[in-house]
């Protein structure tokens, strides 16, 4: 979907897009249109094509960020065009599912990070209540917590995730379940176990 949304965007789009995600570095084989702003030529590097021109975005949104701005879209074709308009804040605004208007949050700060193998815990300040958005892809094997308690991960700026804090000080976890993998692959043995047994027991009939 993101990969598509890239592929039909305009230079000036596509920088807005990668902002928003996050991306820091952009690497193409030709250069940016002249009216693209929020991307500097970083190096021009020689290549069988010709040459790889390398832009460092400016102005990307961070890993982490609590949202001061709500918008919502009905569908993928508005929001798509929510995050590539130019009044777009990278790093202050979120694009979620929905179809309620815009609603402006005083944001909050984040007063702690501890990173894990699988996850991390945030510790959110947000005197009304906000979304945490956090710069990675939305998956389904990924949880969330408030204070403990299960929460629920919403899709941001398209692909990304978010999630809701009420009002005050509040520890986030988001983490990667790995219980349907382990699951699956019980059921994976299982199956292979009962072909074997299944073999086992023609042969022996023969």
């Amino acid at each position: 979907m993101s990969q598509g949304a890239i592929k039909g965007s305009s230079d000036p789009q596509r920088v807005r897009l990668l902002a928003a995600w996050g991306v820091g570095r952009l690497l193409l084989e030709r250069p940016l249109a002249p009216d693209v702003t929020g991307a500097r030529l970083l190096a021009r590097i020689p290549s069988f094509s010709g040459a790889l021109y390398v832009y460092a975005l400016e102005g990307r949104a961070p890993d982490l960020y609590v949202a001061t701005r709500v918008l919502e879209a009905p569908h993928l074709n508005a929001a798509y065009q929510l995050l590539a308009d130019s009044r777009f804040h990278p790093g202050e605004d979120v694009v979620l599912p929905g179809s309620r208007p815009l609603s402006p949050r005083p944001g909050g700060r984040i007063q702690g990070v501890e990173n894990g193998l699988e996850g991390l815990e945030v510790v959110v300040e947000a005197p009304a209540g906000g979304h945490l958005v956090f710069q990675r892809s939305h998956l389904p094997l990924y949880r969330a917590a408030v204070d403990g308690r299960p929460a629920t991960i919403e899709i941001a700026n398209l692909q990304r995730m978010a999630v809701e804090v009420p009002p005050g000080r509040h520890r986030v976890r988001i983490w990667v379940d790995r219980r349907p993998l382990a699951m699956s692959l019980v059921a994976a043995a299982v199956g292979l176990f009962a072909v074997g047994l299944l073999g086992w027991w023609g042969g022996r009939g023969r």
